[in-house]
């Protein structure tokens, strides 16, 4: 329960916002005035569209680019202005851009910015203009990679926070490093190997490249992991226990193979890794894992029950969640321990 006044902080930056405007002016130039009076509805998310195919400059009153938005308590009800960039951004696109975050007219305006681009279109140089008197969220996407970051930055108590989804096949040295230099990184979604072939002639590697994420990040609060990584996957629960924040864990089935498939000394291996690690798991809230897990291994099942109060499947029968854990003392053993494993 978060105990921050949102309606207080959003007038503290309303009056800010005032003050920043009277003392500080922005100069704008004639035309693009002209513009800003039907580019800034007062009460409309707007939408703006620069070095996108067939779309470039175009303003769209919709709402559908800004979902990351919804997700962040201190700005769902925001009125804000969208910034899509495509790859192919010229100069005069940055003018246009530099033209209206400079405008006089876009801070009374907007609450909220929420930039959308491709990696290598989001440079430092681009940034820089960005206004310092509104939140705003950051959204790069790497299309070949299938990799996609969140930043959202605000004045609000909670910050600066990022997300980041990634296919587990393009966990290299360079994507980690931008991974773990991420600001406030709470949100880690691993999706599956965009090549499962690649990805299981190379698991060792992979699983490496994420234990040291792991390691070096210590402020998640939510997870996905796929059992794609079976084999270390007790390694990368105890590393996940590290980050006390972490409150929801989605055990994810495996893509590049089936647990059903694995022979029977896979399983118990599985099955061992996981009920030494997850119980206990103090600041464990929630818990999703796929039926396929629970079919092959009784023993979770009454883990979870032990852990949690509430269970609830899902209405394609895929997914349990655990959830409602129980802060008694009586699941402080594994399972395993009783059998001295």
């Amino acid at each position: 329960m978060r105990c921050f006044d949102i309606t207080k902080a959003f007038n503290d930056l309303g009056e800010a916002k005032k003050k920043r405007t009277h003392l500080h002016p922005r100069p704008s130039s004639p035309r693009h005035s002209i513009e800003m009076a039907t580019q800034l509805p007062t009460n409309a998310n707007v939408v703006l569209k620069y070095g996108v195919p067939s779309v470039s400059g175009v303003n769209e009153n919709e709402n559908e680019d800004s979902a990351d938005l919804v997700s962040h308590p201190s700005l769902a009800s925001c009125r804000t202005h969208t910034l899509v960039l495509g790859s192919e951004m010229n100069d005069a696109d940055d003018e246009q851009i530099i033209s209206y975050l400079n405008s006089g007219a876009f801070v009374p305006n907007v609450d909220a910015l929420q930039i959308i681009a491709h990696k290598d279109i989001w440079t430092p140089r681009r940034e820089q203009h960005l206004p310092s008197v509104v939140a705003y969220v950051t959204r790069t996407i790497t299309p070949t990679k299938g990799i996609q970051t969140t930043v959202v930055k605000c004045d609000f108590p909670e910050g600066t926070k990022s997300s980041v989804s990634i296919p587990i096949d393009q966990l290299f040295d360079d994507t980690v490093n931008d991974i773990v230099n991420l600001p406030g990184l709470d949100t880690l979604l691993l999706l599956p190997p965009l090549n499962a072939a690649t990805f299981l002639a190379q698991v060792y590697v992979f699983q490496q490249q994420l234990l040291r994420a792991l390691i070096k990040v210590k402020t998640l609060k939510k997870a996905v992991v796929p059992l794609d990584f079976f084999a270390c996957t007790k390694d990368i629960i105890e590393a996940l226990k590290e980050h006390q924040g972490l409150t929801s864990l989605e055990l994810a089935m495996p893509t590049s193979f089936s647990l059903l498939a694995l022979d029977s000394y896979s399983q118990i291996l599985l099955e061992v890794g996981l009920l030494k690690t997850l119980e206990p798991f103090s600041q464990l809230e929630e818990l999703v894992v796929g039926k396929d897990l629970l079919t092959i291994s009784e023993l979770f099942v009454e883990m979870g029950q032990r852990m949690f109060d509430t269970r609830i499947d899902s209405a394609d029968g895929q997914t349990v969640c655990f959830k409602d854990p129980k802060r008694d003392l009586l699941y402080g053993r594994s399972a395993l321990s009783f059998w001295g494993i």
